[in-house]
């Protein structure tokens, strides 16, 4: 019993009431105790990784529903490569339900967010100003009571034909306000014209006819020239009150306004422009500015 007392002793370091303190620990000793701490803590960090290592490494594979059965056949072949490669073992999940369903609300989320921004037209009021130019109208020119020009530029497509019939209504209800009967619309920079916005501008041709108002189109484009033709605008809308898209400086605009003014004629009374002889000057050199 006194040996193993005295064992304990020394092992330990504690001094016995029996016998004498135990001889102190040398630095030899005490590097061999802490090179066996080390190889002790390697051995357990080797174990805690081989135990995780056990549990395999989970991927989520989220694609469409056309790419369901695809994809099973790529996650075998994938896991058992890297299990190969990398010595780890890979369970990959699938989530291809309802993925159509979601990549509807995607595409109606991007619709959502990009008709309202491309659907802006831009509409501005043009004057004659005294000095013979054709411009975007002040806060301080007079109001013309003769003609009215208006410059539209934007996408011309579905999503904008709400705001395109809002302002050809806005045109149309202050010319009558003002007892303007001849409007000319500059389309130079209207683009990609479809059926939905040709419709709503038939329409507005066709009332606007009825209702005593002359419509002079401006700076038509090719591609929009095309779709008159071939929605026979040409049938019911009288030629001479289109005015192409030209690169020339004495630009389409200016016919047009010249032609309002020539059917306007003698019955011009807007005390901006009434017509006498330096109108009929000013309207032959006038040139545009926007």
């Amino acid at each position: 019993m006194k040996h193993v007392t005295r064992l304990v002793e020394d092992v330990s370091g504690v001094t016995s009431a029996n016998g004498p303190p135990p001889p102190p620990v040398s630095g030899a000793r005490k590097l061999d105790i802490f090179a066996v701490a080390l190889v002790i803590l390697a051995i357990a960090a080797i174990g805690a990784k081989n135990i995780q290592r056990t549990a395999p490494l989970e991927l989520l594979n989220v694609s469409y529903d056309p790419t369901r059965e695809l994809y099973k056949s790529i996650n075998l072949r994938f896991a058992d490569n890297y299990e190969t490669g990398a010595g780890i073992q890979v369970l990959v999940k699938q989530s291809h339900g309802g993925s159509s369903r979601q990549a509807r609300s995607g595409v109606a989320v991007s619709i959502s967010l990009f008709v309202p921004r491309a659907a802006r037209l831009k509409v501005a009021e043009l004057v004659v100003t005294e000095e013979r130019i054709v411009r975007e109208k002040l806060g301080s020119d007079p109001q013309c009571t003769a003609v009215h020009i208006h410059d539209l530029e934007g996408e011309l497509f579905f999503g904008s034909a709400p705001e395109l019939e809002r302002h050809l209504e806005n045109a149309v209800r202050i010319a009558q306000e003002q007892g303007v009967r001849y409007i000319v619309l500059r389309l130079k920079r209207l683009r990609n014209p479809d059926a939905v916005c040709l419709e709503r501008l038939e329409h507005f041709l066709r009332d606007t006819r009825d209702q005593g108002l002359t419509i002079l189109l401006a700076g038509v484009r090719p591609d929009l020239l095309e779709s008159f033709r071939r929605l026979r605008f040409q049938n019911w809308f009288p030629n001479d009150q289109i005015f192409s898209e030209e690169d020339e400086v004495d630009s389409a605009t200016l016919k047009a306004v010249r032609r309002a003014y020539d059917l306007l004629g003698r019955r011009n009374t807007c005390k901006h422009c009434a017509a006498d002889e330096s109108q009929v000057v000013r309207r032959r050199a006038a040139y545009y500015l926007v």
